[in-house]
């Protein structure tokens, strides 16, 4: 797809960013079956849409199922993951936050 790199892959899951924006990313990750993002919270809103699979989205303590069309908003400083707890498919998602991850990355590194 135009303008879509791929930023992180491992064996949990695979991360790939549109570039065409300059102060918003949107993410589109893809985690594999049985697996969980690594946790984490941030000072940016960010919002989640779920694409295909089913799964857990965990904000703070507590959890939410997750299925195609769901969309979940997390406040700043929120910790938040997902989980696919499923052993047969995988579990897509996009994310839409502010900043962009690739230009940041590139201009820290000049």
């Amino acid at each position: 797809m135009k303008g879509w790199n791929n930023v992180y892959r491992n064996e949990l899951y695979s991360v790939d960013d549109n570039t065409d924006l300059d102060s918003m990313t949107v993410s589109f990750t893809k985690l594999n079956q049985a697996q969980t993002t690594r946790g984490h919270a941030h000072p940016a809103e960010e919002v989640y849409i779920f694409h295909t699979g089913k799964g857990i989205m965990r904000i703070e303590d507590t959890d939410y199922l997750a299925k195609p069309g769901d969309v979940f908003t997390v406040s700043p400083n929120q910790h938040h993951k997902v989980i696919n707890n499923s052993t047969k498919n995988k579990l897509t998602f996009y994310c839409v936050f502010e900043g962009n991850r690739l230009k940041k990355v590139y201009d820290e590194s000049i």
